[in-house]
């Protein structure tokens, strides 16, 4: 079979519609139709069946996927000898899949890297979602940075390892370093939950009898403003709250008690492996983890 056909296919399985595998591809959504039409004359499947307005893979191109992306990883990593890739000229797009805490701690310095060292070089920052081993089995994913208790079964590598903090205004009347646990309790709470499961230095604390928690947040990026101006306590990493009082507006104050630390790695496919480009990404995040630990 023609490998043009094979990767065409790859799109299909991938994309799940025709217009968007043609977009993926370069080619127009004429072309694509073609050529789905070639690969249903040779394997002798429909491969794609439209129901309503959406489409579904057949039981057998739902079955040719793993195979499918095997061999192709085989031919683009032992055979495909990987075009170099220069990062002074180099004007490829990175996706990058990550919440936005790990965006400000992690994509933000590789910005100002990328300045100095591959100006072309664009990054889009993909909203992470539900966070499962299918991130990077979606088209255009490069890299996904996210904590290691999802169980993201890919190739890995640990970035950062982060402490919690108490992140309060600068004129919060409490004054210690270290929060004693009737003072913590004392003052309302503003926590992160994604999708109503608690991080692990919450669960601790509610395990300890700490927990006062009056405000709810999805993202750890609205906890500043939501500790601004009052006297409410918000626990975030400390790299993180690092990053978010530069301008001096806050004050971080340890915990009541000790509390399990959070690892952030970042995780890519097997098949980028050896990719030129997606390697030299991942050197100089894992430079930037390396700064931020130190």
């Amino acid at each position: 079979m023609d490998l043009n056909l094979l990767v065409a296919l790859e799109a299909l399985l991938v994309e799940r519609h025709v217009g968007r595998a043609g977009d993926a591809l370069g080619i127009t959504q004429s072309a694509m139709s073609n050529t789905l039409a070639r690969l249903r004359k040779t394997l002798d499947d429909e491969i794609l069946i439209r129901t309503g307005r959406e489409w579904q893979l057949t039981t057998r191109a739902v079955a040719l996927q793993e195979p499918l992306t095997r061999l192709l990883a085989i031919v683009r990593e032992e055979v495909l000898s990987p075009l170099p890739f220069i990062p002074a000229s180099s004007e490829r797009c990175f996706h990058i899949a990550t919440a936005n805490a790990a965006a400000v701690m992690l994509v933000a310095p590789l910005v100002k890297v990328l300045e100095r060292e591959a100006p072309n070089i664009r990054i889009q920052v993909v909203p992470i979602g539900e966070p499962s081993n299918t991130l990077l089995t979606q088209a255009n994913i490069d890299l996904v940075l996210l904590p290691e208790h999802y169980g993201i079964a890919h190739s890995n590598q640990r970035l950062l390892s982060l402490e919690w903090v108490c992140l309060v205004d600068r004129d919060h009347p409490f004054e210690g370093e270290r929060f004693d646990p009737v003072s913590f309790r004392q003052y309302p709470h503003v926590v992160y939950e994604h999708r109503g499961v608690p991080v692990n230095a919450q669960s601790a604390l509610v395990a300890a009898g700490l927990g006062n928690d009056r405000i709810i947040v999805d993202d750890f990026m609205v906890i500043p403003f939501l500790v601004s101006g009052n006297h409410h306590i918000g626990v975030i990493q400390d790299k993180l709250a690092e990053r978010v009082n530069a301008g001096g507006q806050f004050r971080t104050i340890a915990p009541p008690i000790e509390l399990p630390r959070v690892n952030i790695s970042m995780y890519w496919h097997s098949q980028n492996d050896r990719d030129p480009g997606n390697l030299w990404v991942r050197e100089r995040l894992a430079e930037i983890g390396q700064q931020l630990n130190s």
